[in-house]
Formats: C-alpha cells, structure tokens, sequence
C-alpha cells in the first residue's frame, strides 16, 4: 500500500484518532504525504512517525502542516535524523500552534544545544505544552 493512499484514507477518516507509523522507512516523499494529511485531518490526535529518515526537509513539511492542523495534540518524532535547521522550523510553529502539547524527539542526535535553546524559546511562549 501506498504512503498516498493510506494519507488519503486518513485525511478522509472521521474516528481515527491514533496512527502510528514509526519504523517504515518513510523519508523525505512520505513526510510530505503525511504533511499534506495532516494539514486536512480533524481527528487524528497521536501521530507516531519515529525511526523514519524525515530529516530537516521532512520536518519542515510537518511543521508547516501544524501551522493548519487543528487537532494534533502529541507528535512522536523519535530518531528521524532532523538537526538544528528542522527543529528550528518545527519551534516557529510551536509558537503558534495551541493544540500540540505533546512531542517525543529523542534520539536526534545532530541537535545541538542551539536547536534544544530555540525549542525552549517556543515552549516559553506557548504555555499549553506539558
């Protein structure tokens, strides 16, 4: 099965509320896929994507995602292989994205002390993170 057909499926699913997809070789096309489900589903509230090759650019397209996701409250991104640049991006939406309030990201291991400073910046910002 595709990564299209199955962001389809979700992006159209109207109970599906936890997905996990961590460990599928999914790298920078599948970011993608699942960025522009995200940017469209209104259920899903867990989304485990760990142990994919996202990289910077996958991550990227997620957290652009988030700017217009309304229900996403914890995002797993364990092991994805993102640095400082990624998670940069990722910290501009947290800034503004109030429904988020869970993020698993360890394991990341080209994040340096800036990346982890800019995050904390975010989360000073946004209060309704846990």
């Amino acid at each position: 099965i595709s990564m299209e057909y199955i962001s389809h499926t979700l992006a159209l699913n109207k109970t599906l509320s936890a997905f996990n997809i961590g460990h599928n070789k999914i790298s920078l096309h599948g970011a993608k896929v699942i960025a522009s489900m995200l940017e469209i589903t209104r259920t899903l509230l867990y989304l485990n994507i760990s142990e994919n090759s996202l990289t910077d650019d996958g991550l990227v397209s997620i957290a652009k995602a988030l700017k217009l996701n309304k229900s996403l409250v914890r995002l797993d991104i364990d092991e994805c292989g993102f640095s400082d640049k990624g998670l940069s991006e990722l910290s501009k939406v947290l800034t503004e994205n109030s429904i988020l309030t869970h993020l698993s990201m360890f394991r990341n291991e080209h994040i340096t002390d800036d990346g982890i400073n800019t995050l904390l910046n975010a989360l000073e910002i946004n209060k309704n993170f846990r």
